[in-house]
């Protein structure tokens, strides 16, 4: 069988009784919290990850399964929206599903978060695109995930972020500079998601992060940050009264790799 008939016949694997729905729950470490023992923006995104990778192992379209036929999945948006973090000690719930949004060159896949009493905290959206790995071009995936996608409770939460924007403020920007370290490498072979949002926020003033907790998180991830270059972080508030910020991640190039805006609210006790 060559490639070709490989990667259209990928979907024959699945198994015909995969869930429509997959919920996995999480036990917060210390490593995983931040100064005020709250559970970091990053931890949470790992968690994301990491149900969703399981949940497309059962579908039968995992990471490893389909590299298997040279294509992978790279995330292209996620947004995230958490009314309460949960601490050290807690254990956070995570139920996902793909949803109908799916469309023949994006894959969307929900998220709701819950505490220990199975009150909502939070939720999430994101959508995907299959690439060629050596092309980087995106695939068809409508025969991957049709039959599997689930009609649950959609936060449908994705948001536009405009480049523009950025560059038309007045306001002051902040910024940092990261070199991508062998370590931010994934399996992959590309950065890992959760670096561009630490590099993010690292540009925000120390003390709005140590204040605040990030309610609100919107990304697009657009190039690929490349191994052992330099990446600048930069960072505007662009709305003072709702502490909103934007954020683009840039190589030397100037090439623009990511855009984020994230919203902050005063820490609860």
């Amino acid at each position: 069988m060559n490639q070709e008939q490989s990667k259209s016949d990928i979907s024959v694997i699945a198994p015909a009784n995969a869930p429509l729905f997959w919920q996995e729950t999480f036990k917060i470490h210390s490593y995983e919290a931040g100064p005020s023992s709250f559970a970091t923006p990053q931890s949470i995104c790992r968690f994301l990850q990491e149900v969703a990778s399981n949940h497309s192992d059962k579908l039968g379209v995992s990471g490893e399964t389909i590299s298997s036929v040279g294509q992978m999945w790279v995330l292209s948006q996620l947004s995230l929206k958490m009314s309460e973090y949960p601490k050290w000690h807690d254990s956070l719930s995570i139920k996902t599903w793909p949803t109908k949004r799916t469309t023949a060159l994006r894959a969307f896949r929900d998220f709701v978060l819950f505490d220990d009493t199975s009150r909502e905290t939070g939720k999430a959206s994101s959508m995907w695109l299959l690439l060629d790995k050596e092309s980087r071009r995106p695939q068809k995936i409508q025969t991957y995930l049709n039959q599997y996608t689930g009609d649950g409770h959609d936060p449908d939460m994705l948001h536009p972020i405009e480049k523009n924007l950025f560059d038309q403020q007045n306001s002051q920007i902040s910024s940092r500079i990261f070199k991508v370290r062998a370590s931010d490498i994934d399996y992959n072979f590309h950065v890992n998601n959760v670096c561009y949002l630490e590099w993010a926020l690292e540009a925000i003033l120390p003390e709005v992060r140590l204040r605040n907790f990030m309610s609100e998180f919107d990304v697009h991830f657009i190039r690929e940050a490349k191994i052992f270059t330099l990446v600048t972080s930069e960072c505007r508030l662009i709305d003072q009264n709702n502490n909103v910020f934007l954020h683009k991640i840039s190589d030397a190039d100037e090439n623009v790799l990511a855009l984020m805006r994230t919203t902050w609210h005063e820490k609860r006790n």
